[in-house]
């Protein structure tokens, strides 16, 4: 995915502000949608049914088409809000747009990041370096999460199938789209004080 927009990633400006209060389903998304939910199914507070979900003072969450590929803003930007979702796009590219916006940029954005990852800027597609750029942002005080649905994998976005990341960890795979980590889920909590 490429997120759109950088959203703040304080606790303080982000509680409630981020979760929409209605979600409004075109071009026959509602079976993908309702599969995302279930990824979601361990954060209580964050879910279709909780409160802020519900309320009428928050904005509606569409989820949009946009040919082939997936987007979302980062964080809530105030009045109704597409997630873009392309034909190419599965239920974990979904979830990956609805964590960001719920506030939460790429795992390799991370101001730490260099300590886990390194970039090989040379074979990233020209005018998609901004998805690969060190973001401002609260880290939680959580670790660096390989396993993260906000993790791009080895070669996303290569110009010329080499890998655009390299992982300084052997072993990892990084870029799964099928499940929230144990850390990606903390994150929200977190963010959301949930705990």
């Amino acid at each position: 995915s490429s997120s759109l927009g950088q959203g703040e990633s304080k606790v303080g400006t982000l509680t409630h502000s981020l979760l929409p209060s209605s979600l409004q389903l075109t071009h026959n998304l509602s079976f993908l949608f309702l599969c995302s939910i279930l990824y979601f199914s361990s954060l209580p507070v964050i879910s279709p049914l909780s409160p802020p979900f519900l309320s009428s003072r928050f904005s509606p969450l569409y989820l949009s088409s946009l040919n082939s590929s997936c987007a979302s803003y980062v964080g809530f930007q105030g009045g109704a809000q597409s997630v873009y979702f392309g034909r190419a796009c599965n239920v974990g590219n979904l979830c990956h747009e609805l964590m960001h916006a719920l506030g939460l940029h790429h795992e390799h954005t991370r101001p730490d990041r260099d300590q886990y990852v390194t970039i090989q800027w040379d074979n990233v597609v020209p005018g998609k370096e901004n998805n690969f750029k060190v973001k401002k942002g609260d880290t939680q005080d959580l670790p660096y999460d390989y396993d993260s649905i906000m993790h791009y994998g080895t070669y996303y976005f290569s110009s010329n199938r080499n890998p655009t990341i390299h992982s300084k960890k052997r072993g990892v795979q990084i870029g799964q789209r099928n499940h929230l980590s144990p850390l990606d889920i903390a994150r929200l909590n977190k963010l959301y004080q949930c705990e």
